[in-house]
């Protein structure tokens, strides 16, 4: 704590911001992940129920009955999110990689101890959240097709 000087706290706050701003856009992701990937299950289940019910050559009433009780095993509920939970953590995952840069210099400017390091941990911090936002705000870097 005797390294208080006003230089530190504000890496330590510039780093704070930047790692909150990956975490909280890599849980944005996530969660939409999460819904698609639930969706996705739902509509595999009752795709795989769908082409079981059709291969049936015969109607029997004993594998109507075990059908019912298959379908009736596995709720939607149950599929839409053990599906939900492997997409969030897959989003997740992608949310934390696409932003790795302004983390890794988040935590620079967090836990240098030289001030100089903690200068360039403050620069990086903010160049690369001005590289993420003229990059994904303006269309300075798209490739354009016009004969596409």
């Amino acid at each position: 704590m005797a390294n208080l000087n006003p230089l530190s706290i504000a890496a330590k706050t510039v780093g704070a911001l930047g790692a909150a701003i990956v975490l909280l856009d890599a849980n944005a992701m996530g969660i939409r992940k999460a819904d698609e990937q639930s969706k996705v299950g739902i509509a595999n289940q009752a795709l795989n129920q769908h082409i079981g019910m059709s291969k049936m050559d015969y109607p029997s009433p004993l594998y109507n009955e075990l059908r019912e009780n298959a379908k009736a095993s596995f709720p939607h509920t149950f599929t839409s999110t053990v599906y939900g939970i492997g997409g969030y953590f897959k989003g997740l995952y992608q949310g934390v990689s696409n932003k790795l840069p302004l983390l890794a210099t988040s935590a620079v400017a967090v836990f240098a101890k030289n001030k100089t390091i903690q200068k360039i941990g403050m620069a990086g911090v903010g160049l690369t959240a001005l590289w993420g936002y003229i990059k994904n705000t303006t269309t300075l870097f798209e490739h354009k097709k016009y004969l596409d």
